[in-house]
């Protein structure tokens, strides 16, 4: 006797089908043929060796799929990491700031900036710039404000204009500054002066300058922020001293300025003796160093005066290389 569901041959007396577990109860003496074993669905349950069916499900298998996942995550934060670094350096290298423009006949200059700072520059013709001291001025007062006394400077003291430019590429400009070395001294040096007036070493990016209120003295400076000048009072009828004593009281009751002292030094490369007299402009953030001395077998009374923010005394080497004559 065969078993009608799987068709294995059967004992006398089975009550469980060995091949399937089928409960035999009407018997299929016929054997089935492969075919219709095949074209019917056999579900198959595991036996314990029995022919008792054992009920114990079978373990599950982990899905890879969550991996995958997790891997092909990873791999798409790292190129949106190396797409947003790429846009980061990019932007970078090809950065824009603000910029004043200015041209004049006597050469033409662009300053680079941000809200804070000045960030290089670039000059043409004529015109030069002391990059590292012009930034001190502007990280002390902010980039507004010094672009717009420089630009007051520029334009009282050329024949030019000066004209501001929004976000503009700013990669073709100068940051350095080649005449300075470490310590704060020039090196790079241009003999400025006149007969009678004397002369004195400036930096050479420094140019002459002309103050509006006019006068008789001789003036050099840079970016109306340090200014040098000298002067003479022709047959004075007073000493270096007294005159000296007496501008010194007069500042003293200045209410424009500060901290006025008077003292004894020496200028110029024959060691003058001179008397010096400092003050500060609160106002304009400015110091202001004068120095007053005669000249043995000069008939006139000379001066010389340096102003300028408060690392104005790193330019004391223009006043110690004063002289009378080239």
């Amino acid at each position: 006797m065969f078993c009608n569901k799987c068709g294995k041959e059967l004992g006398e007396g089975t009550n469980f089908c060995p091949g399937c577990g089928n409960p035999i109860g009407e018997v299929n003496n016929t054997p089935t043929t492969n075919n219709a074993v095949q074209n019917q669905t056999v579900e198959v349950k595991p036996t314990n060796g029995d022919g008792v069916i054992n009920n114990t499900p079978l373990p599950k298998k982990k899905s890879v799929l969550p991996i995958i996942l997790i891997i092909l995550g990873i791999f798409f934060l790292f190129i949106i990491g190396i797409i947003v670094l790429v846009i980061f350096i990019f932007k970078g290298v090809v950065s824009t700031s603000n910029q004043l423009v200015c041209e004049s006949n006597e050469g033409n200059i662009t300053i680079y900036y941000n809200d804070t700072t000045i960030t290089g520059y670039k000059a043409v013709g004529g015109i030069t710039y002391d990059f590292d001291q012009q930034k001190k001025i502007a990280d002390q007062k902010g980039s507004e404000y010094y672009v717009e006394e420089f630009n007051k400077w520029f334009e009282n003291n050329t024949s030019g204009t000066c004209r501001k430019e929004l976000n503009v590429n700013n990669t073709d400009f100068e940051v350095d500054n080649d005449d300075s070395n470490d310590t704060g001294t020039k090196v790079s040096t241009k003999t400025a002066g006149e007969d009678k007036f004397g002369y004195i070493d400036i930096p050479e990016k420094w140019g002459k300058f002309t103050d509006v209120n006019g006068g008789h003295q001789i003036q050099f400076s840079y970016g109306q922020t340090y200014i040098v000048t000298i002067d003479y009072l022709e047959n004075p009828a007073a000493t270096a001293k007294t005159i000296a004593e007496t501008f010194y009281n007069k500042e003293k009751t200045n209410t424009e300025v500060t901290n006025v002292t008077m003292e004894t030094t020496t200028v110029g490369k024959e060691k003058y003796t001179a008397y010096k007299i400092s003050e500060y402009y609160p106002s304009e953030a400015i110091h202001l160093h004068t120095y007053w001395f005669d000249i043995p077998g000069d008939s006139n009374l000379h001066y010389l005066a340096i102003e300028g923010p408060s690392d104005v005394e790193d330019y004391n080497y223009i006043i110690d290389s004063y002289r009378l004559t080239k």
